[in-house]
């Protein structure tokens, strides 16, 4: 399984590489706070949030930030690093300010450099980091900085942060473009934003707890405390006029870029003749699709640079053939249009990706719909298709537009649907091994290993701007950690990186030594060959709910061959366990021969698992862990002599 958070990139921060620092661009630090030693409210903390300011000018797109550390413990020193993660080319920031004040009242400004690493690629967005390292931090040291973000506007306060706040303000100007509404989620009694006389939008909140992540669960402003603002256009008077308005502009919006059913009919019997089956037609046209440059999935660019390229825009699905490329909406819409052309029944469909967040119907903000399918009658099936995904399969969705809230733009459809719930088949990991164990303990052999589904589409879409070396290292370095000892692992062949259909293979030759260890004239053979892939939940306790991305399935065949002259003890023991429907393991293990045949197969089955059912679903890992770690004896091989 892979964690991810895409729409973090739309809440990030940006900063200046070459600033001027003064010690009197902040206020005095009070006494009371130099001499601070702790705070009873959040006694042993490492380091707090003093202060905290947040102003936002919708109108301008601009939001300043403010914050006050104080450091407790050499712990606590690691906040001198202040990362500020931002997507490249969408927003600046100016006026940054930084300084250290130790507790005897001395000052120690930043007039160093912010130097800028790569965090993590997404489609088009590239997000960096500039980190500023403050210099002098020690126990009783307060830190201090402050910026302007430009071209941005977040639309919501994050009320927690990795640390406790102890006071913290928030103020919205609001922008004079459409009427200004707000949801809130977690804040403490009593606590909401306060409208001012002169329109602001205030809020103030002391003694915050630190947000404390946990892994495998909901997007985490799903469990923040935070305030979400967005504008509502038009006349809608309540939720159900809301969507309903937009899901009508929706469907004209489509309706006027694909135009007439028959207008592509032409274009798709050349691409698929009408006289084979609908089911083949449309798998013909969404593989052509899929060949068309999407420019969703490459690196974002400039104006100036799509100008220099000659890109553009497009009005009509006919724009977007003639061109060859468009975005993954567009070319969407283009499969809408030809699938129509052919006789289809398609809509196009209005997804809410529930990779960062989950769909609620009271925020009247329709950008929580940020991804489109295409539902398709095929038969007497209907299914979902997404060919402005970049090399995403017929008939599978990634898993982010997989049950979660969608609108279909049809004229007799108002009501919010569901898209289809995924399973592990869709997502199978395949190891299988040929290996044999020395003398010594060295286990050396081939591992292939076979990635399907949303397991290949994962690795596909992640380095797909890569070259092949990339790509390569990348996937031999993952790989290498998921072997329990420590040894050589190096890659042989991949095959399936520009393929749709094709499962992702890659084949390794591994040399582990020490994989078994001696015992006297015994070797103990650990039977678990690969770790690393399943949660492990070492927490004996658990506040929010388990949440994996999708379902998923590992297939393990092993085979160890045995030294001439070592026998098994006793015949492996094999075990399988499975508590309810959710979570499923076997693992068969037999002697063949002079080898060892290991078959494991691991399968989750859903994507959500409340708070309370936690001690159930940690036990069963436990189980897992467990039985992964089995082992077995060999000893010498005996031998009779001749009377």
């Amino acid at each position: 399984m892979v964690n991810r958070a895409p729409k973090l990139l739309l809440i990030c921060l940006a900063v200046c590489c070459s600033l001027a620092f003064a010690s009197d661009d902040f206020a005095p630090i009070p006494p009371d706070e130099l001499s601070m030693k702790d705070y009873p409210a959040s006694p042993g903390a490492a380091a707090i949030i003093l202060e905290r300011d947040v102003y936002t000018d919708a109108g301008a797109f601009t939001e300043s930030h403010y914050v006050r550390i104080k450091v407790f413990t050499d712990e606590g020193k690691k906040y001198a690093d202040v990362e500020i993660p931002f997507a490249k080319g969408w927003s600046s920031v100016d006026d940054i300010r930084a300084r250290v004040v130790h507790s005897d009242g001395s000052v120690i400004p930043f007039v160093g450099k912010p130097f800028e690493k790569e965090v993590v690629r997404y489609r088009t967005y590239k997000v960096v980091a500039k980190t500023l390292s403050l210099p002098g931090v020690e126990r009783g040291s307060i830190i201090e900085y402050r910026y302007t973000l430009r071209g941005y506007f977040s639309g919501h306060w994050d009320i927690q942060e990795e640390l406790f706040t102890r006071h913290a303000h928030f103020k919205l100007k609001p922008s004079t473009n459409g009427k200004l509404a707000m949801t809130s989620s977690r804040l403490p009694a009593g606590k909401q934003p306060e409208r001012q006389r002169d329109g602001n939008l205030v809020l103030a909140v002391d003694d915050i707890p630190a947000f404390q992540p946990e892994d495998l669960t909901l997007p985490e402003d799903e469990l923040k405390m935070r305030v979400d603002f967005f504008y509502v256009h038009g006349a809608a008077k309540n939720t159900d006029e809301f969507w309903k308005d937009t899901q009508q502009a929706w469907l004209d919006a489509e309706t006027r870029f694909t135009g007439k059913p028959g207008s592509l009919r032409q274009l798709a019997d050349q691409i698929a003749p009408f006289t084979e089956p609908l089911s083949e037609r449309l798998k013909k046209l969404y593989a052509r699709v899929q060949q068309m440059r999407n420019l969703t999935y490459e690196p974002h660019q400039s104006e100036q640079e799509r100008e220099r390229q000659g890109l553009k825009g497009s009005a009509t699905v006919e724009d977007v053939w003639k061109h060859g490329y468009g975005t993954s909406v567009e070319l969407n819409l283009v499969f809408v249009a030809l699938a129509r052309a052919a006789g289809a029944e398609a809509s196009f469909v209005r997804v809410s990706e529930r990779d960062d967040h989950i769909f609620h119907p009271a925020t009247l903000n329709d950008e929580q719909f940020d991804g489109t399918l295409v539902l398709v009658q095929s038969g007497t099936q209907q299914i979902y298709l997404d060919p402005g995904t970049y090399r995403c399969p017929y008939g599978l969705v990634p898993w982010a537009k997989t049950q979660t809230a969608a609108m279909l733009l049809k004229k007799d459809a108002r009501e919010f649907v569901s898209t289809t719930a995924p399973n592990s088949s869709d997502a199978v990991t395949e190891r299988k091994a040929d290996l044999e164990i020395s003398r010594d303990g060295t286990l050396k052999g081939t591992v292939e290993i076979i990635f399907h589904g949303q397991e290949a589409l994962y690795r596909r879409v992640q380095d797909r701007n890569e070259d092949n070396a990339g790509r390569d290292k990348g996937l031999e370095e993952e790989v290498a950690k998921w072997f329990s000892t420590a040894g050589t692992v190096k890659l042989q062949k991949v095959t399936g990186w520009d393929s749709t259909d094709d499962p992702l293979q890659a084949d390794f030759q591994i040399d582990i030594p020490g994989f078994a260890s001696r015992a006297g004239k015994r070797l103990i053979v650990p039977l678990g060959l690969f770790n690393g892939t399943d949660p492990e939940f070492e927490h004996a306790s658990r506040s929010y709910p388990i949440y994996f991305q999708y379902p998923y399935q590992e297939d393990d065949a092993i085979t160890i061959r045995l030294p001439q002259d070592l026998q098994l003890e006793g015949p492996p023991k094999s075990e399988k366990f499975s508590p309810g429907d959710f979570f499923q393991y076997e693992a068969n293990r037999e002697q063949k021969g002079e080898a060892i045949s290991l078959e494991r197969r691991l399968k989750v089955n859903g994507i959500y698992i409340e708070a309370d059912r936690y001690p159930a679903v940690r036990e069963f890992f436990r189980r897992v862990r467990s039985a992964d770690g089995a082992q077995v004896l060999l000893k010498p091989v005996e031998t009779h002599a001749s009377k």
